[in-house]
């Protein structure tokens, strides 16, 4: 059994899931060659690493981009750690375990107070951006 995107999935059902998902997104990069994602007060600009949020920018890494760039093009949506490392790096890349933690830590730490519990992690289902706010309780 396999958790993809918080399904549970037999692995067959995982694989299927997974290239679905790989050709509906392709890599991040070639996302329909959109260059802004806004939710809510957030505004992603993916050439410009900028993060707009109310009016302010605020300066993102490649990485803190392109991990940011894959859950504000699909909100809500909890995608798993190697999800998110195969979309910003490769199949193939090999990272630490507390690597993506660590990135969304620094994305956290740049937001404004009222944001960063926007990003959330669940340790069974992965990483989302679900605005508090409106969420559905």
């Amino acid at each position: 059994m396999r958790v993809l995107l918080g399904v549970l999935l037999d692995v067959d059902d995982a694989k299927v899931m997974a290239s679905v998902i790989q050709t509906s997104l392709g890599q991040y990069h070639s996302l329909s060659g959109r260059q802004t994602f806004t939710y809510y007060g957030l505004t992603l600009d993916v050439g410009r690493r900028q993060l707009l949020v109310d009016a302010q920018v605020l300066h993102l890494t490649n990485r803190e981009s392109d991990f940011l760039g894959v859950l504000i093009s699909s909100p809500e949506i909890f995608f798993t750690r190697r999800f998110l490392i195969d979309r910003v790096y490769s199949p193939d890349h090999h990272m630490g375990e507390r690597s993506v933690a660590v990135h969304f830590s620094r994305i956290r730490s740049k937001l404004p107070q009222q944001y960063r519990s926007w990003l959330c992690c669940q340790p069974a289902l992965g990483y989302a951006l679900i605005n508090k706010n409106t969420a559905a309780p």
